[in-house]
């Protein structure tokens, strides 16, 4: 199977960094929300599918779980992966959802909602295609202060994908109170299971590959680290300073 491009939820898998250790982290990630859903819940919406493999992992354990993504070409990933599973693979946006009212119990979105182009909309969308009561769940990075969008704009390269559109926390939390979300005070913060270890394997990367052989994402990371061993990756970085964290969301459907 194609891998997965999360960051991972690293718990109980100790250094060094292995490709089998990343595959299983990235797994660990999707079973941890899958964790939080109700127990009762059977249709299940996953906004920002990447590959695939959420959904497949929710069918093997008998949820009837969609998936919804906006490029053409990643819905034909999925499709040629799962091709079991064609039809619950969909393109659409997150500030479109292209289902009806009130048909899923459970609506997540798994460390896409930095790439979504209004998460206002898409609160307003989950709450739409929810059913009463019904549950999103949302893992994403998010600014822990308005405080720490300057020095990050200095620590994180410019252009990185989906970062420009990253969250500050409270703003993240206001916007689904305001489309009719029930949200506890303080989300789970992941960061210490994430970040550590992610920058090591991030960094493994860079440090293993030749620059020509880097992808055009890797290699806008140049200009923000030496390589050497000393040196601390920008993403953990971020998190040791406060800037950044890593959350699970877990936010209930209520009336409007």
């Amino acid at each position: 199977r194609q891998g997965c491009i999360n960051f991972g939820y690293w718990k109980g898998l100790c250094f060094p960094i292995t490709k089998e250790k990343r595959r299983r982290a990235a797994k660990q990630l999707y079973f941890l929300l899958f964790a939080q859903f109700p127990k009762k819940s059977r249709l299940v919406l996953e906004v920002g599918c990447g590959r695939g493999h959420g959904v497949y992992w929710l069918q093997q354990m008998r949820y009837e779980a969609y998936g919804i993504v906006m490029l053409d070409e990643q819905i034909a990933l999925c499709r040629k992966s799962y091709p079991h599973y064609y039809p619950y693979f969909q393109k659409g946006r997150a500030e479109t959802i292209p289902f009806r009212n009130a048909c899923f119990d459970v609506v997540y979105s798994l460390e896409a909602a930095q790439h979504f182009s209004s998460f206002e909309c898409f609160c307003q969308e989950a709450h739409r295609t929810l059913q009463e009561r019904g549950t999103l769940l949302i893992a994403t990075y998010a600014i822990k202060s308005q405080e720490a969008i300057a020095p990050l704009t200095y620590a994180i390269p410019t252009g990185i994908e989906g970062f420009h559109n990253a969250l500050v926390l409270a703003d993240l939390l206001s916007s689904l109170r305001k489309h009719h979300f029930y949200v506890p005070s303080s989300p789970k913060s992941l960061g210490h299971e994430i970040f550590p270890y992610y920058a090591a394997w991030h960094k493994q990367q860079l440090e293993g590959t030749s620059w020509n052989d880097l992808s055009d994402e890797r290699k806008k990371w140049g200009p923000y680290y030496t390589g050497s061993s000393e040196d601390m990756h920008p993403w953990q970085r971020v998190y040791e300073e406060g800037l950044l964290d890593y959350y699970l969301i877990r936010a209930e459907k209520q009336s409007q």
